[in-house]
């Protein structure tokens, strides 16, 4: 009599199979699109905080005198600050070819704040105040 063939269950099967590998592969490549983009934001984190201390401190040893403070880090002093320029691997850059920018504003005497901004947005900023000796 009519012997029933097993190929289409296992083709049913194989598909199946086919299916759920697929969408586990989906969420994989999702979760590691992911972790490289939160490894990327937090390298830049790290970075513009590490840059902003040493703007901070280089503003608390000139005590407070901006064009002592940028010359320590190697910034152009404009005004009532300075501002360091740094391409997308943290190293020195010109203006026009900037990646990130490090900012220093005097807000009062001896107060400035510094920001750290990249990609349109600032990624840190930090207030600092420098302490005068003698004066």
């Amino acid at each position: 009599m009519g012997k029933r063939s097993g190929l289409p269950a296992i083709l049913m099967e194989l598909a199946l199979m086919l299916l759920v590998f697929s969408l586990c592969a989906a969420v994989c490549l999702s979760v590691f699109a992911a972790s490289r983009r939160t490894a990327r934001e937090s390298g830049e984190l790290s970075s513009a905080a590490a840059w902003a201390q040493s703007a901070a401190e280089a503003y608390r040893y000139a005590e407070g005198d901006v064009e002592k403070a940028a010359a320590l880090i190697g910034a152009e002093a404009a005004g009532n600050g300075f501002a360091r320029y740094f391409d997308g691997g943290w190293a020195a850059a010109d203006a026009d070819e900037a990646a990130y920018t490090l900012t220093l504003s005097q807000t009062d005497a001896a107060c400035a704040r510094i920001t750290v901004a990249g990609g349109g947005k600032a990624l840190f900023f930090l207030d600092v105040k420098a302490v005068v000796y003698g004066g």
